[in-house]
């Protein structure tokens, strides 16, 4: 449990901290911008591109489109996270992505 909450919590700092634009840049534009800015939350590259890899894999495509689009951004997309239906199927998978970030991009 103690490691799903800290999990969460990374994913959260991620989201807050740091994502697509209008034509939707990849997943490298992504990484190389939010790091250029300072909002990448002490990933490099490598780990960020782990990130969107695994995000676009397990998330749903409302909650990664928010995901993103806070990175590119660097906008707070959690009121609208909070609101998406279906709050259990939401963090669920931010909670499956966390913990699976912790173990697969490190």
């Amino acid at each position: 449990m103690r490691q799903i909450l800290r999990a969460t919590a990374t994913l959260a700092a991620i989201l807050l901290s740091v994502g697509p634009a209008a034509a939707a840049p990849s997943g490298a534009e992504i990484c190389k911008k939010m790091i250029r800015e300072g909002r990448a939350n002490g990933m490099d590259q490598r780990k960020c591109l782990c990130a969107h890899r695994l995000a676009e894999a397990t998330l749903d495509d409302d909650i990664t489109a928010l995901l993103f689009d806070s990175w590119y951004r660097g906008v707070n997309n959690m009121s609208a996270i909070e609101r998406l239906p279906n709050q259990s199927r939401v963090k669920k998978q931010i909670a499956t992505m966390a913990l699976t970030l912790e173990t697969r991009c490190k």
